[in-house]
């Protein structure tokens, strides 16, 4: 009954549907006059549209009505734009319309641009969703005489210009810049909106799209229109060259436009009333009588609205700088909001267009984005939160895994309120299950959104983790390592160890120099995607950033850490199922042992076969070099171990039957004694002179899963099938610690280079970290996918990888807490 209710989606009663891209016309469809008349939904206050969107208001705009809404599922207010009539009345109109709002919609997010959301189709009319500004548009702060205070206008002005350094930096004109396109929230954010004629320069550039628009014309009439022409711009805020041709223009028509606007602010009017023709430039004259320009602001508002191109600022970004230069003249102080940085939107927009994908029912395009938001930023609560109810909608995972999910995810970022509800409520499912009561019909939660930034905190934000970055490279220049090391610790847990460039490659400098003290966190620092078979056998190349991967569909493949976005080599033919890898010490071989008995050897700088192969009866269950890449040694499920040669290529066989099957084999120490774990249950340890075991430690109840040895080989770490982790001493075979690692199957356990460090992966999808001396947990993680089959050791002793049941490979680094002396 609970698989039912699992697989049962709760989907809105009514659904709207995506703007499909328009056709090109037909023949017959050229020769037909386009219809006379578009009729538009006209709602009320209190209207409830497609069962999601609450009409709280209505407004009027140039470009058509404005729609008021509460998202009756995300919770947050809601602008939804309806073109006019006039817009959609001919074929091209409508192709406009689609192509450019999609345009806005892939601009993504940025704190001074209003984030368009979709577009879809209402009553057969094309409707924008977008993000609702509460504090009016700088047209109402201009007539509200806001805007004649300096400090104010400039604030503003440089937050217009950042907003636009960003629509341009995504090759992305404008057109359509004036005082009523400019939001600003009631905490004094400014947001650009009204992308509606945006011009893609990365399409039209130094190429001819013979895409035609007819010239703007301005008669006296139209002189102070304010209204937006078609797709061309407004009359009253075009420059010159967007008269002569709209298409063909570049960023400086902004310049111009917003230079207007500029105008409007500071001197209550226009320098001139027609901007289709060169005109003098007056001087401007504040609209505040006590107010006095300095120089270079007078400078600027001339230079803004020169008629010719290059007379203008050549971008947004050298008109900032004299806006701050200007702000700094008058007030002593550079503008709080001068310099935007480390604003890193990209992974909140990716996880919008993933909510934004599954509203539209594209479920497969939202998963991809959701993966693509939590690769940039894998600390993103909404996508976390947005992934973990994906699971639970999908129905393929039990309450309980879902439920360890979330808790490593709280272990992980205990001041992320996103999941107590659905903590609570996957616990009352789990407790009805135990006592067999009856389940409730499952109401899903809606996928959650990154809201946009709405206040200026976000430029205190930024700047404060600018003072970090500056305090910890200014501590490592001077060599006070322990307070920079002190710095980078608290900027790291106060974010949850995000990655980020300044700050790893600080730590990394630190490392050689400190001493390892004990764990303070982990960093998922990159997962390369999966070909949907489980990556069961795993490992890296030494001296290298490759790493070797293999599983059940027999092929064997050789990635890139440095080059993540590059498929993987194949090496050779796809061979039988691959149960054990190995690679030599030197990264010269790599060996693999399939189901059918073969074991193969790979020259991987020479990338073909060794001309060897060692033959068993049974499935080659493991393999291991030995340190001085002398031997190859391989173990089979009949309890067979060969010692290969590699330099005398002979072999010797060694029979265990009654093991039950060999599981593990690892070499201790550079004296080449090895140790076998087997399904017997049994750890044997073997002398390296005789190849006869020196000792037989009944070490488990059940059979073995793994083994992994530390580097100088004085300890070891076994695991069975009872979830039981069993720390070793080496020399004398005595049990140092024990504990219980996870709630369900171990499939893979590995000591660090530390020594005491041990990495345990399990089936239901959760990694451990664990101090081997103490027994304790002390750090959770997540693997996010369905299921751990691997864990190796990372190119970097501080790293390792895991192998998860979807072919993925997870790339993480251990954050260490470092002593210096």
């Amino acid at each position: 009954m609970l698989s039912n209710i699992f697989n049962k989606l709760v989907k809105p009663k009514a659904k709207a549907t995506e703007i499909p891209e328009p056709a090109p016309p037909t023949s017959e469809e050229k020769n037909t006059p386009p219809p006379k008349k578009v009729f538009s939904p006209n709602w009320q206050p209190g209207d409830v549209i497609i069962d999601r969107y609450k009409v709280e208001n209505v407004m009027s705009g140039s470009m058509g009505k404005v729609y008021i809404c509460d998202h009756l599922g995300w919770g947050i207010k809601i602008a939804i734009k309806s073109p006019r009539p006039q817009v959609l009345a001919d074929r091209e109109g409508m192709k406009r319309i689609l192509t450019e709002a999609k345009s806005w919609v892939h601009l993504g997010m940025h704190p001074n641009v209003a984030a368009c959301y979709y577009v879809l189709s209402l009553e057969k009319i094309p409707h924008l969703f977008i993000e609702f500004i509460d504090g009016g548009s700088l047209d109402d702060w201009i007539k509200a005489g806001r805007c004649k205070d300096l400090r104010t206008t400039l604030s503003l002005a440089i937050q217009f210009c950042h907003g636009m350094e960003y629509t341009h930096s995504k090759g992305l004109i404008h057109r359509d810049i004036k005082p009523q396109n400019i939001l600003v929230t009631k905490n004094a954010l400014l947001k650009i909106t009204d992308f509606g004629i945006l011009l893609d320069q990365k399409k039209i550039s130094g190429k001819d799209t013979g895409e035609k628009e007819a010239p703007l014309t301005l008669s006296e009439d139209d002189a102070e229109n304010e209204s937006t022409v078609g797709f061309r711009g407004t009359p009253g805020y075009a420059s010159p060259e967007q008269f002569r041709d709209a298409h063909k223009v570049d960023r400086r028509t902004d310049i111009f436009s917003f230079g207007l606007c500029l105008w409007m602010m500071l001197c209550g009017q226009k320098p001139f009333k027609r901007n289709v023709q060169r005109n003098e430039i007056p001087e401007p004259v504040p609209a505040n009588p006590v107010v006095t320009f300095p120089p270079i602001l007078v400078e600027l508002l001339k230079k803004s609205v020169a008629f010719d191109m290059e007379d203008r600022y050549p971008d947004f970004a050298a008109m900032r700088a004299d806006l701050n230069e200007a702000y700094t003249s008058l007030f002593k102080v550079a503008c709080p909001y001068a310099v935007l940085t480390n604003i890193d939107l990209r992974a909140d927009s990716m996880n919008n267009r993933a909510v934004s994908l599954f509203e539209l029912g594209r479920e497969k395009e939202a998963v991809a984005c959701l993966q693509h938001s939590l690769e940039i930023n894998d600390l993103l609560p909404e996508a976390i939160y947005n992934l973990i109810l994906l699971r639970w909608r999908e129905g393929n995972s039990t309450p309980q895994r879902i439920l360890r999910q979330i808790e490593a995810t709280k272990k992980r970022f205990p001041k992320m309120t996103l999941l107590d509800d659905m903590e609570l409520s996957f616990k009352e499912m789990i407790a009805a299950q135990r006592k067999k009561e009856p389940l409730p019909e499952i109401q899903f939660p809606e996928y959650k959104l990154c809201t946009p930034k709405v206040s200026v905190e976000i430029f205190r934000e930024g700047q404060l983790y600018h003072s970090v970055q500056r305090s910890v490279r200014d501590h490592l220049r001077n060599k006070r390592f322990e307070e920079c090391h002190n710095v980078l610790l608290t900027a790291w847990r106060n974010n949850g160890f995000k990655k980020d460039k300044i700050l790893n490659n600080v730590y990394e400098q630190l490392l050689p120099i400190g001493e390892k003290e004990s764990v303070a966190g982990a960093q998922r620092f990159l997962t390369l995607k999966g070909t949907d078979s489980p990556v069961t056998c795993l490992a890296s190349v030494p001296g290298t950033w490759k790493i070797a991967s293999s599983g059940p569909d027999g092929l064997l493949k050789l990635h890139d850490l440095s080059k993540p976005k590059q498929n993987p080599e194949i090496l050779g033919e796809k061979n039988k199922p691959i149960h054990s890898l190995a690679v030599s010490s030197d990264g010269e071989r790599l060996a693999f042992g399939t189901e059918d008995g073969k074991v193969r050897v790979w020259s991987i700088n020479q990338g073909k076969n060794y001309p060897i192969e060692i033959a068993h009866k049974a499935p080659i269950t493991a393999l291991t070099f030995s340190p001085d890449n002398q031997w190859l040694v391989s173990g089979d499920l009949d309890g067979n171990i060969k010692f290969y040669g590699l330099a005398t290529q002979k072999a010797r066989t060694i029979s265990i039957p009654e093991s039950g099957g060999i599981r593990s084999i690892n070499y201790l120490n550079k004296n080449l004694d090895l140790i076998t774990g087997s399904d017997d249950s049994k750890l044997r340890i073997w002398s390296a002179t005789d190849n006869e075991y020196i000792r037989i430690i009944e070490a488990h109840q059940v059979p073995l899963v793994t083994l992994s040895a530390a580097i100088d080989g004085n300890r070891f770490i076994s695991v069975s099938q009872d979830h039981d982790v069993k720390v070793w001493e080496s020399s004398t075979g005595r049990n140092l610690k024990s504990f219980q690692a996870h709630e369900e199957t171990i499939t893979s356990a590995i000591i660090l280079p530390d020594k005491w460090t041990v990495v345990t992966g399990c089936e239901d999808d959760i990694l451990k970290i664990w101090n081997s001396e103490t027994g304790n947990c002390v750090y959770t993680l997540d693997g996010r996918g369905d299921g751990i089959t691997s864990l190796a050791l990372g190119p970097k002793p501080h790293t390792f990888l895991a192998g998860r049941q979807d072919g993925a490979i997870l790339f993480w680094m251990i954050i260490y807490k470092l002593r210096f002396h």
